[in-house]
């Protein structure tokens, strides 16, 4: 499963087009993230939070996945849980990266449990067969 930290908001230190692939936070904000060489990688949710104070509320909101990290410079992967790669480059706009719950995380928590619950009753009914 992926790493989390609780109130893992970042801002973005500029604006970015649907390439980038390596963003650089504000000074000092990538020490709120996991390290994904040491955590594994994880999903971030990138909007512009001028306007959105909620980030389901931004029309462009993204979800992209950080696979590594060098101080305050991510390097991701853009389009994430079925969103579309977009321009976070407005003039005169804030835009923010959130580490927080997404479909991936409860799916990925739904696997693991099925996993554990199929495992025991793997167990059960070999106890019972040679019971």
């Amino acid at each position: 499963m992926d790493p989390v930290r609780n109130f893992a908001i970042c801002e973005v230190s500029t604006g970015y087009n649907n390439t980038a692939t390596e963003i650089v936070l504000a000074s000092g904000e990538g020490a709120k993230l996991p390290d994904p060489s040491e955590d594994g990688a994880f999903n971030l949710t990138w909007f512009q939070s001028s306007d959105y104070a909620d980030p389901a509320m931004d029309p462009l909101v993204e979800i992209v996945r950080c696979t590594a990290r060098s101080g305050d410079t991510l390097t991701v992967v853009r389009g994430q849980e079925g969103t579309a790669a977009t321009n976070k480059n407005t003039a005169n706009k804030t835009y923010k990266m959130v580490l927080s719950f997404t479909k991936k995380m409860r799916d990925d928590i739904k696997t693991a449990i099925d996993g554990k619950e199929n495992a025991r009753a793997v167990a059960a009914q070999s106890a019972l067969d040679t019971g």
